[in-house]
């Protein structure tokens, strides 16, 4: 092997080397402030939405809630309906369909929605229409009416008086004919 003959050694002076230049100095640092703002605008932001939404979802849980429980109430009418018997046989399931609508006239309000029914036979529908009376005696009417799958008969069910005195007395007993669709005397808005 063939070396290159190696460099003398620096000559020795018996004092260290000279120290280095110091590195420069880091650049000031950048206010903070704008990223803090940024931040305390992005959480505020965060919460504002996350309780709406939290609002959003209490409303929709209450509102579930209490179709739900009219559902209930409801059920054993449709079920104990001869027509809806022999079109759909034993009811199974009542499900609410969210297409609510509602309208004002002659100053009464009527609420009107719709129920799919279920049995071991078939499906069907319930319109279901609900309309205030009196404001003043705190009293509604609610009419059912059956529809079968096919769409093509219409069989009413019957009609209920919903009452609450505000006294604890509550509840809804059937009546042979809901009311005329003329305001009381003196109910009108």
């Amino acid at each position: 092997m063939n070396l290159p003959p190696a460099a003398p050694p620096p000559p020795m002076s018996g004092y260290p080397p000279a120290p280095m230049a110091a590195p420069p100095p880091p650049p000031p640092k950048k206010s903070s402030a704008l990223k803090w703002i940024l931040i305390g605008c992005g959480t505020f932001a965060f919460l504002g939405i996350l309780s709406c939404g939290g609002c959003f979802l209490v409303g929709y849980l209450v509102i579930k809630s209490a179709i739900n429980q009219a559902v209930a109430k409801v059920k054993p009418i449709i079920a104990s309906n001869e027509t809806v018997k022999s079109e759909i046989g034993e009811l199974r399931n009542v499900t609410p369909r969210f297409d609510f609508r509602s309208e004002k006239r002659h100053g009464r309000e009527t609420i009107y929605c719709t129920l799919d029914v279920e049995g071991d036979k078939g499906k069907g529908t319930v319109e279901v229409k609900l309309y205030d009376h009196d404001k003043r005696k705190n009293e509604a009417y609610v009419t059912l009416v059956f529809i079968n799958e096919a769409g093509n008969k219409r069989t009413p069910i019957g009609t209920w008086r919903l009452y609450d005195d505000g006294k604890g007395n509550a509840g809804f007993t059937p009546v042979d004919m809901p009311p005329p669709d003329d305001p009381p005397h003196g109910s009108e808005d």
